[in-house]
Parts: C-alpha cells; sequence; structure tokens
C-alpha cells in the first residue's frame, strides 16, 4: 500500500492519509460513503475533523490523531484486509496519467491517478487527480504543468482555499505555485478538465513512521501568530513555526487547510489546539480553524 493510494470497505471509500503510520496500521480518511443506494462525497474537509456525524459514516475503528488535529479510521496495513485495494501506479497504466508523463518526459512509475478517477466514482466535470512521487516531485509537477496545462489559456476555477484566503485576506492571492496541490487545466479531445496535483516522497510501500504519542490539552484563541519557517509545501499534512507576540516560537501543525499558502512574514490568527508531544512534553499547536489573514 502506497500514499495516495484507496482502499474500499462495505460502506465506505477511504484515501491513506499522509505518511506517517502507527506501528500495525495504516491512517485514513473518508472520502466517500454508501447512502440511499450511491455513493456520496463528504462535504469539502467535512471529514477531517476531531468530532462530528460524518464520523458516524466510518465503519472502520476511529483514531484521534492528535498530532494532525483530526479523527481518522485506523486499517488494517495488508491490502487483502479490504474488499478492494486502489494503487495510484497501476491504475495508471491504461490512463491519461501515462499519457502526461510521456508528454513531460517523466519516467513510468513517477506519475500515478489518484482521486475519483482511481476508484472509478469520477463524472464528466470531475476534476484529473494525479500524484507525483519522488524527492523531485515538485520539479517534475512543474515539468508536467510546462508542457500539458492550460491554465494560462483557460485557468482552473478558483479552490475553495483560494475563495477562502482570498475572503479572510480581501484581496486576490497570487500563490497558486506554492501551494500544497498545484493546480492547472489540461484538454482531453473537446473538454477542459481541472488538473489537480499531489505529491508524495516515495513510490514505495508505506513504512511505518513512528508516530508521535499525543494528548489534547484544550482549544483556545491564539491571536496574530507570525510564520517564521514554512513546512515543505508539497507535503500535507505539513508545519509552519510560528511566532506568538510574546515572542515565543511553536510548531502549529496544519490542520485548516488555508495554512497551506502561508509563507514566512504572513500573520494570521486562528483557534488552535494544544497538544503535548511525548516524550519530551514539548508544547505545539494544530490549528484548527483559520480566523483572520494579514499577508505581506
Amino acid at each position: 500500500m502506497r500514499e495516495y493510494g484507496f482502499v474500499r470497505t462495505r460502506r465506505a471509500v477511504y484515501r491513506l492519509f499522509g505518511r506517517h503510520h502507527p506501528p500495525g496500521q495504516v491512517l485514513l480518511l473518508l472520502r466517500y460513503y454508501w447512502s440511499a443506494g450511491m455513493w456520496r462525497k463528504p462535504p469539502v474537509f467535512a471529514a477531517e475533523v476531531i468530532a462530528g456525524d460524518i464520523l458516524d459514516r466510518y465503519d472502520l475503528p476511529l483514531r484521534e490523531v492528535q498530532h494532525y488535529g483530526i479523527t481518522l479510521g485506523a486499517g488494517a496495513p495488508d491490502p487483502g484486509s479490504y474488499a478492494e485495494y486502489f494503487d495510484p501506479l497501476r491504475t495508471a497504466d491504461d490512463s491519461a496519467a501515462r499519457d502526461i508523463a510521456r508528454s513531460a518526459h517523466l519516467p513510468e512509475g513517477q506519475v500515478g491517478v489518484t482521486g475519483s478517477h482511481l476508484v472509478g466514482l469520477a463524472h464528466p466535470g470531475s476534476d484529473l487527480d494525479l500524484v507525483v512521487y519522488g524527492k523531485d516531485g515538485p520539479a517534475a509537477g512543474a515539468e508536467i504543468l510546462r508542457a500539458r496545462s492550460l491554465s494560462h489559456e483557460a485557468a482552473a476555477a478558483t479552490s475553495t482555499t483560494m475563495q477562502r484566503l482570498r475572503a479572510l485576506n480581501g484581496a486576490p492571492v497570487p500563490r497558486e505555485d506554492r501551494r500544497n496541490i498545484f493546480k492547472g487545466a489540461v484538454r482531453e479531445g473537446a473538454t477542459v478538465r481541472k488538473l489537480d496535483l499531489h505529491y508524495a516522497m516515495s513510490p514505495e510501500d508505506l513504512v511505518p513512521g513512528g508516530l508521535p504519542r499525543s494528548s489534547r490539552l484544550g482549544e483556545r484563541w491564539l491571536r496574530r501568530m507570525t510564520v517564521v519557517e514554512a513546512g515543505d509545501r508539497h507535503l500535507f499534512p505539513a508545519h509552519v513555526i510560528c511566532r506568538m507576540a510574546n515572542g515565543y516560537e511553536y510548531r502549529t501543525w496544519i490542520s485548516d487547510h488555508v495554512l497551506s499558502m502561508l509563507l514566512p512574514g504572513d500573520r494570521f490568527s486562528a483557534v488552535c489546539t494544544e497538544v503535548a508531544v511525548e516524550p519530551d512534553g514539548v508544547v505545539q499547536y494544530v490549528a484548527r480553524a483559520v480566523t483572520e489573514v494579514d499577508l505581506r
């Protein structure tokens, strides 16, 4: 099982979440659930929460992952434990991913299909989600956009994250090239389809990453944090190092997707969850809801 792969159970379809997984388990994020005779998708970001009605749709044991500020499903690492496992690279053999990779002169096995096209639930208006594997993923993704994207001719619709960031900041934010997920558009015959590029460190099977043990200490308002250092923009979950008004610096993990657009020097306010991470007991924060943004 590899990053950005999907699994299907009797009542739900899940995506493997992130690179770090507890020993003997993989963390799974709900992406579709079976209801009233059809597969349905939760509202944007609805599944990425600590608590809520959407968690009732999980048919796997739940694990509250304080390190990321969300609750996820905890499943077995064996693909045979599920009704079906969807491998991004195997599915890419007979898909647009192979053609796109070749046009950008990328080797086979570096670009795969993920999202709705991977699990067979795409509709005519669905985005084409590709995952680019390897440490040079951002450079390879840039080559795909250069070789195939029509963004300059027919820009993709503004993402939900960009809409939120523009609403919070009160002005357009020209940072599409520094996001966790890079966007473009490709032409398939007479159809222009939005293209989302995701990135993963390696195409190899997942290796347990020793997810830190942590405990939740409570939510609080933390206003006017300044970004000091931004983690890798092409990885999720990622982090930013923030300086508070009192001068102290803290690692702040990304839960709210607006944080994927923040860069050093930006300031923002958020409702955060304090997290004590064992064994050193260092207090960290998970920004759960960004409420204000002030870009340089």
